[in-house]
């Protein structure tokens, strides 16, 4: 990291494959027979600039090559002929890209790769904190949709300064249900899913943090057997920092032991941080298989409510999951739903990709983000105590969808969206992504 000077160029690779022919070149990887091939890779930053100087080495087998980008960003190796080939690339200030394996039978047909400047991942996240239909259309096509959504820095604090202009619609392919727009028993709604927004996004108001709340947290955490637990450990440290005074939290975790999916709890309920930081060491000890979460929603649910805190007024009760493979369906996300309501507690998600989880979380009141980098989770939970105390503050977006046919939004459905958001940075970044969920009333 280099303070406020974040990197946050992202190299752009384009690989093409040029095939020739011709006798042996002295080159290591030229075998003296078959067809050989020369490979250029053109080196850019998302501006389209160049990068000169960028060392590219390429491997088959034992051998390698390598060589650095010219001030035009390209370099080039010639009368190549092994089948396949292994692509490392460094550069000055960026993370590497490594271990890229390179079929020179699919190259010819174009390839591309991104390498992300040092601290990029770290500019920023955006955070989902409700989701809510306006007015809906009485044929379906179109309904208008409301937005709380905070954006926080490298630092966990939020960002107050951004426009309507940094905010920015993402349309992704419809290749499920839950990915577009669905009706109430998850199929496909209107001309498959399909819906994109009119105009822009617009800015209604930025609003300050309300009063604080006291909380109770329940924190469990995904665990599995390929997972690195380190940067889930610093992100709870980070959190539990901060804890104290009227608020209390549990750490737990949840992983497939061979016989079921366990429910494990770490660290009692409690105000004294230092407790449930040591506790987060336990999480480094090894893992079973990827677990179902909906089997854990419950307990956890059960337990967050059943706590009685401090007895204090206006207590609120949130059950907060850090996971990166959990998958949720339409029939659990709706018995979760309710019986979180009920117990009036709120789902809030941490989350690698969009497997339901948003879903269920914008259903109990609750928040969802999504970390493109495992590095993002302290940033994150940094921002976790004033998100569930109610003092973070946030944008207000209203947007109007319109679908591609009639009875696109049906009562009952849900409609998926990408937003991006430009966080700003002392280079251009590429924005951040937050997927939204707007479920669709009876």
């Amino acid at each position: 990291m280099r303070g406020n000077g974040l990197r946050s160029i992202v190299l752009s690779l384009v690989v093409l494959l040029f095939a020739c022919s011709g006798g042996s070149s002295g080159n290591p990887f030229d075998a003296g027979a078959g067809r050989r091939y020369d490979i250029t890779f053109e080196v850019k930053d998302v501006n389209e600039r160049p990068i000169s100087n960028a060392r590219v080495q390429i491997r088959s087998g034992t051998t390698q090559l390598q060589a650095l980008t010219d001030g035009a960003g390209e370099v080039t190796f010639t009368r190549l002929t092994a089948e396949q080939i292994v692509v490392d690339i460094t550069a000055d200030d960026f993370e590497p890209l490594t271990d890229q394996v390179v079929d020179p039978a699919e190259v010819g047909r174009g390839m591309g790769f991104t390498l992300a400047a040092e601290g990029a991942w770290a500019v920023g996240r955006p955070l989902i904190l409700g989701t809510r239909m306006l007015e809906r259309e009485d044929d379906g096509r179109a309904m208008t949709v409301l937005l709380d959504i905070a954006v926080i820095g490298g630092n966990s604090a939020p960002i107050r300064n951004l426009t309507g202009a940094d905010f920015s619609w993402r349309g992704y392919e419809c290749w499920a249900p839950s990915y577009c727009a669905s009706d109430a028993e998850d199929n496909f709604a209107g001309d498959g899913g399909a819906f994109s927004v009119e105009g822009i996004p617009q800015l209604r108001a930025f609003q300050e943090g309300g009063v604080r709340h006291p909380y109770i947290a329940g924190i469990a955490v995904e665990r599995y057997d390929q997972y690195n637990e380190q940067e889930q450990i610093a992100a709870l440290r980070r959190y539990f920092a901060d804890l104290g005074g009227n608020d209390k939290a549990a750490l737990f975790d949840y992983q497939h032991d061979g016989s079921g999916v366990v429910l494990t709890t770490r660290g009692e309920f409690t105000n004294a941080g230092e407790i449930l930081a040591a506790a987060a060491d336990d999480l480094a000890q090894p893992a079973g298989a990827t677990p179902p979460v909906a089997q854990v929603l419950t307990p956890l649910l059960s337990a967050v409510a059943a706590e009685e805190g401090f007895g204090l007024p206006g207590t609120l009760r949130h059950a907060v999951l850090l996971a990166n493979r959990a998958e949720l369906f339409l029939d659990e996300i709706r018995s979760v739903a309710r019986t979180a309501v009920d117990a009036g507690v709120r789902i809030d998600a941490v989350e690698a990709f969009n497997n339901g989880l948003s879903r269920l979380a914008m259903r109990t009141g609750g928040a969802s983000v999504q970390v493109s980098d495992r590095r993002q989770l302290p940033m994150v939970l940094g921002a976790m105590d004033a998100l569930m105390a109610g003092t973070l503050p946030y944008y207000q977006l209203e947007l109007r969808l319109v679908g591609a046919a009639d009875q696109t939004f049906v009562p009952g459905g849900n409609a998926s969206f990408a937003l991006e958001v430009a966080i700003p940075a002392d280079i251009p970044v590429r924005p951040a992504v937050v997927i939204c969920d707007v479920a669709i009333p009876l």
